[in-house]
This record gives structure tokens, C-alpha cells and sequence, in this order.
């Protein structure tokens, strides 16, 4: 029978030492956290695109449009595209100077 009466009140002993330890100390820790918050950080998107002349507005409105401030700048490599992949990036450019376009350099031959 004391065995039995152990068995339960050990387990309930612990929970309520853990409610009353997060009831007591939880505040605290939100303050601490809130106190920590600094300013977003500036990021950077790179793009690699080659012939995305299809997809590349949608992909570039939706990288300018992440977080506000946030993007620091949009670079889209062109891998050597035979379509308007570049011009797209062009206006997007003349728009918005955050956006730039980087050139792939010429192929090695053979």
C-alpha cells in the first residue's frame, strides 16, 4: 500500500516542481529574450539562371519582396542564356538597384 502511495504522489510531486518552475521562471526568460532582439540582418540572393526568361520575373518580384529592408541586393548569374533571361534581369535592374546581373565568363573550348 506505501508502495502504492509512492508511485503516485512522486510522479505528481515532479509535475507540479515543473509547473511552479516554468510559472516562476518563464517571465524572466521572455524578458531576456526581448531585450536580445537586434535589427534584421542584411542578406544577399543569388539567382543562378540560364534560359529563364519564363520564370525569372516571378522569381525576382518574389526575392525583392522577402521581408522588406532585408534584401541587401539580388545578383542573378546568367549561365550564357540564348533567350531574354538577361534583358528581364536589365529592366528589373533599371526598377530596382538592388538588383544586378552577372555574366558568366566565356566557356574554355573543346
Amino acid at each position: 500500500m506505501i508502495f502504492l502511495c509512492l508511485m503516485l504522489i512522486l510522479p505528481a510531486s515532479a509535475l507540479l516542481c515543473v509547473a511552479v518552475w516554468n510559472a516562476l521562471a518563464w517571465p524572466r526568460v521572455a524578458t531576456v529574450c526581448r531585450d536580445l532582439e537586434q535589427p534584421a540582418a542584411l542578406v544577399s540572393i543569388l539567382i543562378p539562371a540560364r534560359n529563364e526568361e519564363m520564370n525569372l520575373a516571378a522569381c525576382l518580384r518574389a526575392a525583392l519582396a522577402q521581408g522588406g529592408e532585408v534584401v541587401r541586393e539580388v545578383l542573378v548569374y546568367d549561365d550564357h542564356s540564348t533567350d531574354k533571361t538577361p534583358d528581364i534581369v536589365n529592366e528589373f535592374a533599371q526598377r530596382d538597384a538592388r538588383v544586378r546581373l552577372i555574366a558568366a565568363a566565356p566557356l574554355p573550348s573543346g
